[in-house]
């Protein structure tokens, strides 16, 4: 009863938060995975109702989106970027029509439909709250950090996975353990959001450390070896990206910051590796690779000996399964050959403009703006994700990449007051004053009133 407890507390809590800043409730689904774990480990209630975790979160979307469109219709007005996503989404519903694994389809794919609900049509409502990013942020440490507290030091660990208070029945198969992949994204998640967050306060500081330490330790718990490399790479771009200086100092600071990151991944691989298992070293590594790339060649193969028109629509969603007895751990490939040219098309616009969004809002954000912090945390967010695309999941797993997406097209839209593109300046800045820094982290203080603009003109007024 105390997990179930915790549980509502949880929901309760941010729900009420949420109707007053709406971010919060983004905040919870950003973390939602990794609280499902965490609780499936500690209650069989949550093993035994798979689902209880996630309708909480949608409880908790569906207040605070109902709050702010009872102020204003014209929030469900989906923007051009969220048109695409759902475009994209939708051709994949479709595809069950002509798809070769239907019995496929209806067992992985159409059970999602709730994400896609809850991450492209509630989640952008929650977007236009000028606060929301902040909030976000803020709400997914605030929930976050004890959760992975839970998860590194009060939950039973079994292979790469937290072990489960009861087992699950699988494909007539018991699993004992919880997915490792998503606790691992869940660590880098939160890792990042600190990282981008941190202050030069001291206390900050070393409690940002401590944070990113624990994430970390997580990941390597799981053996998610590419969750561990695209968390580097996305170390490498935000922290400068959040304390960009082209002093000497702060050029040290982030080559000693770069010399780390590299020996702490050099020693997993090379030193963790001998002791810890075999997923470590480089034979299982070069295993792995060659059989995902035997997955992924025999899916594009059986699309280039099919007739053209599956080449223009694909073979149609969750074939991938049919053809190569599992998802081919690559959503570019799966993409192409699942929904053909047409979908690879409309899945290369929805990137690229991610990308675009990402890139130009990132070289236009001025360094004083108070939720540029933030916005840069979840421009990493998103970069880490979009990595992972390329050696893990399929389409319908990735649905907040997605919404991650559309928070910043939105956020770029919310803000077209802002100074050309300078892409030096994202990393570098001709300012070393120390004042610069004093504000990174804070927030202003709760104000009753907001308006919000999209395309230069104001489309809404919220009242908090």
């Amino acid at each position: 009863m105390i997990w179930m407890a915790l549980f509502v507390a949880i929901i309760g809590g941010t729900a009420l938060v949420s109707i007053r800043r709406p971010g919060a409730a983004i905040g919870l689904m950003v973390v939602m995975f990794g609280l499902e774990q965490m609780l499936q480990a500690q209650s069989a209630t949550f093993v035994k109702q798979g689902s209880l975790v996630q309708f909480g979160v949608a409880f908790v979307a569906v207040v605070a989106a109902s709050k702010m469109l009872l102020k204003d219709i014209t929030l469900m007005v989906p923007s051009g970027f969220q048109v695409w996503t759902l475009i994209l989404y939708g051709f994949a519903f479709s595809s069950s029509l002509w798809t070769i694994a239907p019995d496929k389809f209806e067992a992985y794919f159409q059970p999602q439909w709730p994400y896609f609900a809850l991450y492209f049509l509630l989640g952008p409502v929650l977007c236009a709250h000028p606060k929301a990013l902040s909030d976000a942020s803020k709400s997914a440490l605030i929930i976050g950090v004890p959760v992975m507290i839970a998860i590194a030091f009060f939950c039973e660990w079994t292979g790469r996975g937290i072990r489960l208070s009861v087992p699950v029945n699988e494909g007539g198969r018991l699993r004992n353990y919880t997915p490792p992949l998503a606790a691992a994204s869940c660590a880098a998640m939160i890792a990042i959001l600190t990282l981008a967050t941190t202050t030069k306060q001291a206390w900050r500081r070393l409690s940002g450390i401590a944070v990113m330490k624990l994430c970390t330790y997580i990941i390597v718990l799981t053996q998610s070896r590419g969750q561990l490399l695209a968390f580097c790479v996305v170390v490498l771009l935000v922290y400068p990206a959040t304390h960009r200086s082209t002093s000497s100092r702060g050029l040290i600071q982030l080559f000693v910051i770069l010399m780390l990151v590299l020996a702490a991944v050099y020693g997993v691989f090379l030193y963790v590796g001998e002791s810890a298992g075999a997923r470590w070293q480089q034979s299982s590594m070069n295993s792995a690779f060659e059989g995902r790339a035997m997955m992924a060649s025999r899916l594009v193969n059986v699309w280039l000996n099919s007739d053209p028109v599956a080449w223009m629509i694909g073979l149609g969603a969750s074939s991938s399964f049919k053809v190569s007895g599992f998802y081919v751990h690559n959503v570019p490939i799966e993409v192409l050959c699942e929904f053909g040219i047409f979908g690879a098309t409309i899945f290369a616009i929805c990137f690229w403009k991610s990308f675009q969004n990402s890139l130009l809002f990132a070289a236009r954000i001025p360094f004083q703006w108070e939720h540029r912090c933030p916005a840069i945390g979840f421009i990493g967010a998103f970069v880490f994700l979009a990595i992972l695309t390329l050696k893990e999941g399929t389409l319908y797993a990735v649905p907040h990449m997605f919404f991650i997406a559309i928070m910043i097209d939105r956020l770029a839209r919310l803000n077209p007051q802002f100074d050309e593109a300078n892409y030096r300046n994202v990393f570098l800045d001709d300012d070393d004053d120390e004042e610069d820094f004093e504000g990174i982290g804070e927030y202003e203080e709760d104000v009753d009133d907001y308006e919000y603009e999209e395309d230069g003109g104001t489309v809404g007024y919220y009242h908090a």
